[in-house]
């Protein structure tokens, strides 16, 4: 007799779910058979870019922290199709200045671990196709806008700040409450699912490295859920970061590069961080006479002008003749050590509307800036259209856009 369509659907959904899920007892017993070592699992959850505004969380500080760990894998907050083609989201400055450079001079695997949902996907829940398209003119901050530090307490981050049990409550706050209106719940769902498979691609990398050690560099958001999906794997070990203590002043030393030094200095002192106000100053000073000590340039002078400036310790007339010092010494076309630029077709980068320019160009602008200071109209116009002449079509109007704001207001 022949047996119902339905019962031979039922049948064959029993037999590939045994397949692909084995029975509790099963598992229990694969789990207790299995002697090969278990992948240390270390999950460090960063905020994005403020190792440029905190002494104690410098790039020089994570990479002093992974030499102790020794990893034999680095796992990234980038998607594998993006990272194939060397993109990354803009503002994760430990991602491609840091991490990414620290593992390729060390021949060390990268794994990465994100995912993105497709265009049509935010398309319909945002209307915006392409999220990390910024839009013609960005925010002064939040979504879409440019990135800059206010709260006090990010000048003294703690390497392991992500362990805390408020950082623990935040992400589950956010994880698990739902908003007044459902139809308004897309990113607590996205995040969800994206984590989910955060976690998905990080116990594929312990399977590939397994026994060894890998080590997770990802949003703190990230941290507490991944290890809550991880806990019950087989083939993994959590061990937190702080396990391996903090780097000592000397293993940190030894870890500064030049770049650091010029990337935090862009940050603080051209970028609308500057605006907050909220900068170490004894910090900054000290970047600046190092980078003068050890090779003064006309971006060190720049620098360090804008810094005084800042301060006000020089008048607007002796800032000019600085500047114009500065647009004389600089080569033609002399860009900034660091930018944080991604698209170059525009005129800011993530974090500075006028990231884009050259030294020259910058020299020009910040001499608009002390002439607007001084009264000098006239002259701000004229350097304006000096600018503008320089500069395609798109960064022309993107100049224009950001100049009352940024150069008029901004002092």
């Amino acid at each position: 007799m022949k047996k119902p369509v339905f019962l031979i659907f039922f049948m064959a959904t029993i037999a590939l779910t045994a397949e692909l899920y084995p029975t509790v007892n099963g598992f229990a017993q694969d789990v207790q058979s299995d002697t090969s070592p278990k992948t240390k699992v270390i999950i460090l959850g960063v905020k994005h870019s403020p190792q440029l505004i905190s002494k104690t969380y410098q790039p020089a500080v994570f990479r002093a922290f992974i030499d102790r760990i020794k990893p034999d894998a680095i796992c990234i907050e980038r998607s594998p199709q993006e990272f194939a083609r060397n993109d990354f989201y803009e503002f994760t400055y430990e991602q491609q200045y840091l991490v990414v450079p620290y593992a390729r001079e060390r021949d060390i695997p990268i794994c990465a671990v994100d995912w993105l949902p497709d265009a049509e996907d935010t398309l319909l829940a945002y209307g915006i196709a392409d999220l990390e398209e910024p839009p013609f003119v960005r925010r002064d901050s939040g979504f879409q806008g440019f990135m800059s530090f206010s709260n006090k307490e990010n000048l003294n981050l703690n390497l392991f700040y992500a362990e805390s049990e408020d950082e623990k409550q935040k992400q589950e706050k956010f994880a698990n409450t739902l908003p007044k209106q459902t139809a308004f719940d897309y990113p607590r769902r996205l995040y969800l699912y994206r984590t989910f498979m955060q976690a998905k691609r990080i116990a594929q990398a312990a399977r590939a490295f397994r026994g060894k050690t890998v080590l997770v560099v990802i949003g703190s958001l990230h941290k507490n859920d991944i290890e809550q999906i991880l806990e019950n794997d087989s083939v993994i070990e959590i061990v937190q970061a702080s396990v391996f203590g903090q780097p000592d002043a000397e293993s940190i030393k030894k870890a500064v590069k030049r770049e650091d030094l010029f990337a935090v200095a862009s940050f603080n002192l051209l970028g609308v961080q500057s605006k907050t106000g909220n900068i170490d100053w004894d910090w900054m000073k000290q970047i600046i006479k190092h980078l003068e000590e050890e090779k003064p340039t006309a971006e060190t002078l720049l620098l360090k002008t804008r810094l005084q400036v800042l301060q006000k310790q020089i008048a607007p007339r002796e800032a000019m003749a600085t500047y114009q010092k500065v647009y004389d010494l600089a080569k033609p076309d002399e860009q900034f050590t660091w930018d944080g630029v991604k698209n170059e077709g525009r005129v800011d980068s993530y974090f500075d509307p006028f990231g884009n320019l050259s030294i020259k160009q910058r020299a020009m602008l910040e001499l608009a800036r002390e002439n607007a200071k001084a009264g000098n109209s006239g002259k701000v116009e004229e350097l304006k259209n000096q600018l503008r002449q320089e500069l395609s079509t798109l960064k022309t109007q993107q100049l224009t856009a950001y100049w009352d704001e940024y150069v008029i207001k901004m002092f």
